[in-house]
């Protein structure tokens, strides 16, 4: 149970900081400041999205294959 309740909260943690990371990048974008050129904060928002879609893949994964 314990486990379980960690993949969890941290998965949770890292879906919080993605949206944080989100609404930066919305606001920039929204300022004009993201484009062609400068688009690094698209990039790395991007790059931790998919992190954390392998990570929670992976805690799903860990949790409904081992046997209980």
């Amino acid at each position: 149970g314990a486990a379980s309740f960690a993949i969890f909260a941290w998965q949770g943690t890292h879906v919080a900081i993605g949206l944080v990371m989100a609404l930066y990048t919305l606001a920039r974008s929204l300022a004009g400041k993201l484009d062609g050129r400068r688009r690094l904060t698209m990039d790395n928002t991007m790059l931790f999205w998919l992190y954390t879609a392998g990570q929670g893949i992976t805690g799903l994964a860990l949790l409904h294959l081992f046997p209980r």
